[in-house]
């Protein structure tokens, strides 16, 4: 695709994507190429396990945007023979620092640490294991009862000494 095609298909895309994320009372906090990072803030009326089925639902709500997204990109450029649409979620839950990062000059507002890192490793997986959503067992422990999950076993993630064990996001129960 063209630059300018490239812009309209990326803008598109992340603005549909952000529609499921503000919905269920997450953050974006910054587009990185093709990719979106949020956070679903916790409180003390929102507490943290609240919030971390919130990003579930979240989860959910992309693999939907992006099923109707690939067929608009299908429509859009039809005769150029491009690879079928597909995202990757990686999801995780756990303490992060929010703030700006970076120079006096170039500040980020980002927000950053374990959690970040396992929820980027995770979604680093979905191509390898074919699975559209990713989570760690806390997550997979918290959304039981609302969310079917299938065991893939612990993985290796960059950077991490020892496995995770990883569930892949089947469906919402009920």
């Amino acid at each position: 695709l063209s630059a300018p095609e490239i812009a309209e298909l990326l803008n598109t895309y992340l603005e549909r994507a952000c529609q499921p994320i503000i919905a269920c009372g997450g953050s974006v906090v910054k587009f990185i190429g093709d990719g979106i990072m949020a956070v679903f803030p916790h409180t003390d009326l929102r507490p943290r396990e609240k919030q971390a089925l919130q990003a579930v639902h979240a989860g959910l709500g992309l693999s939907f945007i992006a099923e109707r997204f690939r067929g608009w990109v299908s429509e859009r450029h039809a005769d150029r023979g491009l690879p079928e649409f597909a995202i990757g979620v990686g999801i995780h839950t756990g303490e992060t620092i929010m703030g700006n990062i970076g120079t006096i000059g170039r500040p980020d507002f980002t927000s950053t640490g374990d959690s970040v890192n396992i929820a980027f490793r995770l979604e680093s997986q979905t191509k390898a294991s074919g699975k559209t959503i990713l989570v760690g067992p806390e997550l997979a422990s918290l959304g039981a009862e609302a969310f079917e999950f299938e065991d893939l076993g612990p993985m290796s993630l960059k950077g991490k000494n020892e496995k995770l064990q990883v569930f892949s996001l089947i469906r919402a129960k009920g």
